[in-house]
């Protein structure tokens, strides 16, 4: 157990260990004054709970972790950042990583960086009630999963105002995303809102979908990008997966992008209304006929970057409701047929933004 306090340094975890902090997580900081990471793992198992993780630098600013798993439970990781030609400001975990509960905020990197704030590569990852503010990075500025390898589950999260891009010189084909997945990924109930910068992709950016990639009940809303501004999927030689029941509106870009082999991707009861173009990309010839594009008519939602202000359940009357996936699975967690966006399927018990 850590005691409340400001702790200076780096620290090195070889064993299985759990940090624990007594009190709220801003009472129990971990400073690592620009100098290293915070925290550098080569456990096979991390545990952290209730800690304020700043002032990191390096591979894995805050946390690299390069043991079988880790875990983050109520952390805030904050203002950390790459150091030379390091990728990642936040968190790197080279295995399984779990993130619940947590906040990210105005973890940066520059140059050809991916993950500003939390990046796997050869591990599953899975976060869930999460918030991710005013990060920055070429690709995946909040969560790059491009290298996962395992099952990629992120659900009920926030993603605000974080940047991606500019384009490195000789970089890859499609440049940014917020969130960078690749292959199968389950991605369901989270806000993207007020992401993107100089790149192609500016919300959400899934690279080769299999059949297991479901993207559903997620609400893109201001984000940028010069091709997809608020979802963006490259389809592989087999296209697959499933997008169902998302809100894409007010983007700048297309809010749904489709590139490479045309579907049978199963694209279905998404609304996709006043982006600066509504469906786009090379795989798109006509948006399936049970896609919507109307205002989907939210509780309150204003262009001020502020979600406080905002509420992003639909208001008595909104043409969305009851007009999701009929199936009774995904039923909304009352029991009525399913509304597209944050509040509606079997995930649709949470607060939101």
């Amino acid at each position: 157990w850590i005691q409340p306090g400001t702790y200076v340094g780096a620290l090195d975890v070889v064993a299985s260990t759990e940090l624990l902090g007594l009190g709220p997580r801003e009472d129990v900081v971990l400073d690592a004054a620009n100098a290293a990471p915070v925290i550098s793992s080569v456990a096979p198992s991390l545990r952290l709970e209730s800690l304020t993780l700043t002032g990191g630098r390096g591979e894995g600013g805050a946390l690299s972790s390069l043991g079988a798993s880790a875990e983050l439970q109520d952390v805030s990781v904050r203002f950390n950042a790459c150091g030379g030609s390091d990728q990642v400001a936040g968190v790197f975990a080279a295995g399984d990583l779990e993130i619940r509960a947590s906040e990210f905020v105005g973890n940066t990197c520059a140059a050809v960086s991916s993950g500003g704030a939390v990046a796997v590569d050869g591990g599953a990852l899975l976060v869930a009630g999460s918030w991710f503010e005013d990060n920055a990075a070429v690709h995946g500025a909040a969560i790059d999963a491009e290298a996962a390898v395992g099952a990629v589950n992120i659900s009920r999260s926030v993603f605000l105002n974080n940047v991606v891009g500019p384009r490195p010189v000789g970089g890859p084909a499609v440049v940014g995303g917020v969130v960078r997945v690749q292959g199968g990924a389950f991605v369901s109930n989270n806000h993207f809102a007020g992401n993107g910068g100089d790149a192609d992709a500016g919300g959400l950016l899934v690279t080769e979908p299999s059949a297991a990639t479901l993207i559903a009940q997620n609400v893109f809303v201001d984000n940028v990008g010069a091709l997809g501004g608020g979802l963006h999927v490259v389809l592989g030689a087999v296209p697959r997966g499933t997008i169902q029941g998302n809100i894409a509106a007010g983007n700048d870009g297309a809010g749904i992008w489709l590139e490479g082999v045309a579907p049978p991707v199963q694209c279905r009861f998404n609304d996709v209304w006043g982006n600066a173009v509504d469906w786009a990309g090379s795989a798109v010839l006509a948006p399936p006929a049970d896609n919507l594009s109307v205002d989907p008519s939210f509780v309150a939602w204003s262009l001020d970057g502020d979600p406080s202000n905002d509420d992003f359940h639909l208001a008595v009357g909104s043409p969305l409701v009851d007009a999701g996936n009929p199936a009774a699975p995904w039923n909304d967690p009352d029991g009525s047929v399913n509304d597209p966006g944050l509040f509606g399927g079997p995930l649709g018990a949470w607060s939101g933004p």
